[in-house]
């Protein structure tokens, strides 16, 4: 659910709770849940806000009205957008850009203008309203922070986290365990029970990491901070292992036989061989058909080069422009797409000056509305007749498109 912060948390177990008749409630709070707890309002809509004794703070509160258009279809999001409320940003000394607002949680001194504190209250204060609701419900509540990708994953908090989410804030400025410890640190206060999954998380990330097969794959996203299925799975894991046979669970949960087999995704084809061998079926059977004059083997070789020497430009490039910090990586690829036209534009030679005369015809006579077609009619061509003609930088064009 979008925006389901702890204090919205709070307000669905007051208004929910009794229901379910709980005999334990977990509470697994992220690390942006700390300054969304600061806010009354999530994009468009209000959402609650508690006060630091646990009372709510804005009780005009409405239930979300249908969805506008825009948000129904996939397109309209595409090319409008979607209003996002974490989407805010701040300028931090010593971050070559502004960081997410969202992110505050993991530096050591936030800036004074968030205020950063008082969203650590409204997180004490939901926390509070969810102890006395459990307390009412007869429920044991436990408080389980989920530990971000950077917290346990090494290579993660110093490459992509520290570079393109910190945006190279020097590393003494921050700590990625620091969200963590703050709600540990809240939930002792409070007096409310808790466990930290840092340690098991790390411990099954390490495991990962050493098995040959790993390759990239991680507890996490590889994309973001969030849980992926096998995540999800250690943390589960981990709270089986915790709460087993413990007071409040009911035996017929707690003793659980046997856990369905994790499925084995190792198996298999990678992704893009698959891609690679359709699209050199499909393109090969299309040259054959095509050229009937020529050889088939060869044909078939010549396709699956080509088509090889672009998926090794487009998986190689990606990894190595990944391995830069992001500024440099931009200034990389667009070096590499100037080079790459200049290039173009050196083997068109005379064919630029017919080009312009073309497009001068076109606007001394007005027809503005044909210029986006011919201009992506003459981009396209250009770039196919420096393709075929220059064997070397076709891979590289292909790969572009």
């Amino acid at each position: 659910t979008e925006g389901w912060s702890t204090d919205q948390q709070a307000a669905w177990l007051e208004a929910n709770g009794a229901l379910w008749k709980p005999d334990v409630v977990i509470a697994f709070p992220f690390e942006n849940d700390i300054v969304q707890n600061g806010e009354t309002m999530y994009g468009k809509l209000p959402k609650p806000r508690y006060a630091v004794d646990g009372t709510l703070d804005n009780t005009n509160l409405q239930e979300p009205p249908p969805k506008p258009f825009k948000e129904k279809w996939a397109l309209p999001l595409l090319l409008l957008g979607k209003d996002q409320g974490s989407a805010s940003t701040t300028k931090v000394r010593g971050a070559s850009r502004a960081i997410k607002t969202e992110f505050m949680a993991v530096l050591n001194d936030p800036p004074e203008d968030v205020g950063y504190d008082q969203d650590l209250d409204h997180t004490r204060g939901a926390l509070k309203a969810m102890k006395a609701t459990a307390e009412e419900l007869g429920a044991r509540l436990i408080l389980a922070p989920i530990p971000g990708k950077a917290a346990i994953v090494e290579s993660y908090r110093d490459g992509q986290f520290a570079w393109q989410v910190l945006r190279g804030l020097d590393q003494a400025e921050w700590d990625a365990n620091a969200p963590v410890e703050q709600f540990l640190g809240m939930a002792k206060h409070l007096g409310i029970e808790s466990l930290d999954a840092r340690q098991s998380l790390a411990a099954r990330q390490a495991e990962l990491e050493a098995k040959p097969e790993a390759g990239s794959n991680s507890t996490y996203f590889d994309v973001d901070w969030h849980l992926n299925a096998q995540g999800n799975r250690a943390l589960a894991s981990f709270l089986y292992d915790s709460l087993d046979g413990t007071p409040g669970i009911p035996a017929a949960v707690a003793k659980v036989d046997d856990w369905p087999a994790a499925k084995d995704t190792s198996g298999g084809l990678p992704g893009w061989l698959k891609w690679y061998v359709s699209l050199w079926v499909l393109v090969g059977l299309l040259y054959c058909v095509t050229y009937r004059d020529e050889n088939a083997v060869a044909s078939f070789l010549k396709v699956g080069v080509m088509i090889g020497l672009v998926f090794t430009i487009a998986i190689g490039g990606t990894r190595l422009i990944g391995m830069l910090p992001p500024s440099t990586a931009t200034l990389a690829m667009v070096g590499v797409i100037i080079v790459i036209l200049g290039f173009v534009a050196y083997k068109l030679g005379d064919r630029i000056g017919t080009i312009c005369e073309l497009l001068k015809a076109f606007v001394l006579r007005g027809h503005w509305y044909l210029m986006p077609l011919v201009v992506v009619l003459l981009t396209v061509g250009s770039l196919l007749v420096v393709a075929a003609s220059s064997p070397l930088v076709a891979p590289f064009i292909y790969t572009l498109f």
